[in-house]
């Protein structure tokens, strides 16, 4: 997920909350499902809708402790845009989070575990499930301290 500046990322809104990013597929924000929050993922109108579709289906079989589930794959007609909701799990980016606990990790210890937890879903996507993620930066690596 990136914090890139663009038509489609300003202009997008959930229950009014701005978007959290945007990446190659689509926008991120977060919103209220019943009382659960949810990262809603909405695509960009050049991306194919079958893209979606696909990742959807993928990302709903992938079971890994370090990986957000998705829960439900739908179709917005009036936007013309497939919507992800899937496990919010988005306090920071790892660029911000690593930013902000320097003080507070003087010595790496979180931040190693933190790198362990990534290291072992790439892992996971590669050897079990035949995926080779292309674009891993911090700001596609979302951090939730709290449980």
């Amino acid at each position: 997920m990136r914090s890139l500046k663009d038509p489609c990322t300003e202009k997008m809104q959930v229950n009014g909350t701005p978007p959290r990013g945007s990446g190659a597929f689509g926008s991120v924000a977060s919103e209220w499902h019943g009382q659960i929050k949810v990262a809603v993922k909405r695509n960009h109108a050049t991306t194919n809708y079958q893209d979606i579709v696909r990742e959807a289906s993928f990302l709903g079989k992938i079971k890994h402790p370090f990986i957000p589930c998705i829960y439900h794959c739908d179709y917005d007609r009036f936007q013309n845009k497939a919507v992800l909701k899937m496990q919010y799990c988005g306090e920071c980016n790892l660029v911000e989070w690593i930013q902000a606990s320097l003080e507070s990790d003087p010595d790496g210890t979180l931040r190693l575990a933190f790198m362990t937890c990534i290291s072992s879903a790439l892992v996971y996507l590669h050897s079990e499930c035949r995926i080779a993620h292309l674009d891993v930066t911090g700001d596609h690596v979302v951090v939730q301290t709290s449980t």
